[in-house]
């Protein structure tokens, strides 16, 4: 995502980015924290976040 935001600067807003680099961190650090048992969901939840956010 940062690259592209370097390389394309116009097509790739800074709060866009942003949101998304936040929704990214709180995810992390989802997974880093909590036990195995409890990041399943979550884990499925930013991989259609992820797939939304490609497109």
């Amino acid at each position: 995502m940062y690259f592209f935001h370097l390389s394309y600067n116009q097509e790739f807003h800074r709060k866009f980015c942003c949101f998304i680099y936040i929704v990214s961190i709180v995810f992390l650090a989802f997974v880093l924290f909590f036990p195995t048992r409890y990041f399943g969901i979550p884990l499925v939840l930013f991989e259609v976040f992820a797939v939304f956010v490609m497109l």
